[in-house]
């Protein structure tokens, strides 16, 4: 009897040995699989984020121009464009106000404006400075992820030193310039 209970004492790490060997295993390639799985998702994740950026090339943000029941908006930015910066605003496709109404609001609803190309919407973003001392301000339209990780930029190193051009984001330091693709190269900066 003894010599059963020996043999079965034997045999039972052996087959758990066993045993634990295959689920190592098949963890092992289970976290292999994740990691690649990650990979290619964080790939992907770019790949829509550029593609969303890429669709928004044409697009501006105008914020601080008055609401009002008189006139049309359209004509309204072109007369900005024309009047303030010198330039013609004539390639203004169409342009609409972000939000619902809101008559209490300390602020007007920014605008998205749409070009009919890009030429004519980096124009109209580089002559943005003729804006200073009005309290209208013009931005690129960002995807999501983008705007989040320029919000994040500008608290890390400070609204002055960080930009926006292209739909992608920079900063200055030390004379010299970067590009913040992730919140990874953000990190990286001191």
């Amino acid at each position: 009897m003894e010599t059963f209970a020996v043999k079965i004492a034997d045999i039972v790490p052996q087959k758990m040995m066993v045993h634990i060997e295959k689920l190592e295993t098949k963890i092992n390639t289970l976290e292999k699989q994740m990691s690649n799985i990650q990979g290619e998702n964080e790939k992907l994740h770019l790949k829509v984020d550029n593609l969303e950026q890429f669709s928004k090339r044409n697009q501006l943000r105008v914020f601080g121009v008055p609401e009002s029941n008189n006139g049309n908006l359209k004509e309204i930015l072109q007369g900005i464009f024309e009047n303030k910066m010198e330039v013609n605003g004539s390639q203004l496709e169409y342009c609409y106000r972000l939000g619902p109404y809101n008559k209490e609001a300390k602020y007007p609803r920014p605008i998205l404006a749409t070009f009919i190309d890009a030429q004519q919407r980096n124009l109209i973003f580089n002559n943005k400075k003729k804006l200073k001392g009005s309290k209208i301000a013009i931005t690129e339209e960002l995807t999501k992820t983008r705007y989040d990780l320029l919000i994040s930029a500008k608290d890390k190193i400070g609204k002055e030193n960080v930009w926006t051009s292209g739909g992608n984001i920079y900063t200055r330091i030390i004379g010299k310039k970067f590009r913040i693709r992730n919140i990874e190269d953000l990190n990286q900066i001191n």
